[in-house]
């Protein structure tokens, strides 16, 4: 799921993100989307025992489905397969680390999303996307 969101860039951002969509060959939305997904990952929400305990079952288990969603799987692939032959840009570098990052992020995140589920006695209908 994705909102749509209009937003005004100071000149300098914007022609950042004009470098970067060059130097990428990526669109505008994606180097915007990612950059932001990026950062908020480094600034995770509280995602402790505590505060997980208060979050609704189906909040939680859109938060496990959502992790996935996140990491565009053929463009990892993309970059795994330019690197195992070694024609990895150093753009394309920076790009592959902070992929596998987020995929690291998300992981440890559903981790403990799982272990609350478990300890709620609910359990993730693999296909179905419902709890069970």
């Amino acid at each position: 799921m994705s909102t749509q969101v209009t937003l005004t860039l100071t000149k300098e951002t914007h022609q950042r993100v004009i470098q970067y969509m060059e130097l990428t060959g990526r669109d505008i939305e994606y180097i915007i989307s990612t950059t932001l997904e990026f950062t908020l990952f480094l600034y995770p929400l509280d995602t402790s025992a505590q505060t997980l305990q208060m979050i609704s079952d189906q909040d939680l288990l859109e938060s496990a489905e959502s992790g996935e969603k996140r990491i565009n799987s053929s463009r990892l692939s993309a970059l795994l397969n330019k690197q195992r032959v070694g024609e990895l840009s150093n753009i394309e570098q920076h790009e592959l680390d902070w992929l596998i990052s987020l995929y690291q992020q998300g992981l440890e995140r559903k981790g403990q999303i799982m272990a609350e589920l478990t300890r709620r006695g609910l359990h993730l209908a693999h296909h179905t996307g419902s709890v069970i």
